[in-house]
């Protein structure tokens, strides 16, 4: 399972994408194991990228910007090397994960199974 993590980060992406709340880790643990599944593994993604998505999160509370169009999403165009730097990072996150939990990110991933 992957879902946005943070209650304080919501904002109108997260509306146009059918999304209907922001969980911790321990939230999404939790509702998982309450409906019968046992967690396997529960962390959170996009670490490395993460000090990006807080400050475009409190640029967008500090300039009171409205959220806008709740169906209309627009995907921001970031220059090249931006876009190479923030892949390059997230290629970080997936080295890391193969070792190791996350403690901080904007997505939780959760894999689970359930008997029967």
């Amino acid at each position: 399972m992957s879902v946005p993590a943070y209650a304080w980060a919501w904002t109108d992406f997260d509306v146009a994408n059918g999304h209907h709340r922001r969980y911790t880790r321990a939230r999404a643990v939790a509702a998982l194991e309450r409906a019968g599944f046992t967690v396997e593994r529960a962390t959170y993604g996009f670490t490395t990228v993460f000090p990006f998505f807080v400050a475009e999160r409190a640029a967008r509370r500090l300039s009171r910007r409205p959220d806008g169009p709740h169906d209309i999403v627009e995907v921001p165009q970031v220059p090249r090397p931006v876009n190479a730097a923030l892949r390059g990072l997230c290629g970080l996150d997936r080295m890391l994960l193969a070792r190791t939990d996350l403690p901080f990110g904007s997505s939780v991933f959760v894999g689970a199974t359930r008997a029967g």
